[in-house]
C-alpha cells in the first residue's frame, strides 16, 4: 500500500498475514511488518520502520465478526528504525523502542515497558538483540502502571 502526495513523495506499508493453521478456514490476522518513507518518483526512500511480533500466550483471542475467522496472538515487540545511507546497500539501524508485557486483570497482557535503544555507529547486526525485557536496567525506559479498582 502506498501513499502519494501532489510533489511525487510517497510511504509504502508493507503487511504481513499470519495464518494459524494449514486449511483455507484457519484463523488468520494482519499485522504491520515495515514503512518505508521519504520515497520520491526517482529516489528510494532514507529510512525504514520495521516491526517484530512475539506469540501472546497470556490472551489470544479469536472471532468472526467480519465473516471469517481472525486471531489476534501476537504482540508487538520492538519498532526498528533503520537509515539508509548512499556508501551501502544495506540499511541501518539508528534506534529500537522494544515492548515488554505483564499479566494483568483476567489473564489479559498488558504494556509493562517501553525501552528505546540508540544504536552507535560501529554496530555489527549480529550484535543486536531485542528482547531486553528481562534486563530492562539496561535501556531508557518508560514503565506503566494500571489502576486496579477493588
Amino acid at each position: 500500500t502506498e501513499v502519494r502526495d501532489l510533489n511525487g513523495n510517497y510511504v509504502r506499508y508493507e503487511y504481513q498475514t499470519i495464518l494459524q493453521g494449514h486449511n483455507r478456514i484457519a484463523p488468520k490476522n494482519i499485522y504491520p511488518k515495515q514503512i518505508e518513507y521519504t520515497l520520491h518518483d526517482s529516489t528510494s526512500g532514507r529510512y525504514v520502520l520495521e516491526f517484530f511480533l512475539t506469540d501472546n500466550y497470556m490472551n489470544p483471542t479469536t472471532n468472526g465478526r467480519y465473516g471469517f475467522l481472525q486471531t489476534n496472538d501476537k504482540l508487538l515487540n520492538a519498532i526498528v528504525t533503520k537509515y539508509y545511507e548512499d556508501t551501502t546497500t544495506l540499511y541501518k539501524p539508528i534506534k529500537a523502542y522494544t515492548f515488554c508485557y505483564k499479566e494483568g486483570m483476567f489473564g489479559k497482557a498488558v504494556l509493562d515497558n517501553v525501552g528505546q535503544i540508540a544504536y552507535s555507529p560501529g554496530y555489527r547486526k549480529d550484535q543486536v538483540n531485542l528482547n531486553f525485557c528481562e534486563s530492562p536496567e539496561k535501556l531508557i525506559t518508560h514503565s506503566f502502571e494500571y489502576y486496579i479498582q477493588h
